[in-house]
């Protein structure tokens, strides 16, 4: 092989290795900054963040005194942030809403609601997908969804 070949091959090699490069960079440098708003969440809290899980633009955590769900949801560049704090909460369900379509079940909605113990106050509901703007496909939003579930439902005292 000559010079040229080897050069000319080297270049290819590079161009198709660049794009996903960067697109991994890129991934990268996006959950440290979700953890990072994450983690300053709950500092408004004096806590830290012990467990969490990552999908498309958002974040769900619990802290480490096991007290408090934190998420972060960033929606057609708009950041929703939600904040439960476990012994103020009386129960968590999961909504799984969706609709029949012929033969097939399309989801249109998964949430988490977290019932407050006083009457008077409000559920918080974690969204983790919405068809309206999300992938149309879900990936495994309804597994997270499940798995936060009974981690706060092990928590509510």
């Amino acid at each position: 092989m000559d010079l040229g070949t080897t050069i000319t091959g080297l270049i290819i090699l590079i161009i198709g290795i660049l794009p996903f490069l960067i697109m991994a960079i890129s991934k990268s440098n996006r959950k440290k900054k979700l953890l990072q708003s994450l983690n300053e969440l709950a500092q408004q809290q004096n806590t830290t963040i012990a467990e969490y899980d990552i999908w498309s633009n958002s974040i769900i955590g619990i802290s480490t005194n096991k007290h408090f769900i934190f998420a972060i949801r960033n929606v057609n560049n708009e950041v929703k942030t939600y904040q439960v704090n476990l012994l103020e909460t009386i129960n968590c369900r999961v909504i799984n809403e969706g609709r029949s379509v012929s033969s097939f079940i399309v989801t249109d909605k998964i949430e988490i609601a977290f019932t407050a113990k006083e009457k008077q106050k409000a559920e918080v509901i974690i969204e983790l997908y919405n068809n309206e703007y999300d992938c149309l496909t879900i990936s495994h939003e309804l597994q997270l969804a499940e798995k936060w579930c009974k981690i706060a439902k092990d928590k509510i005292v």
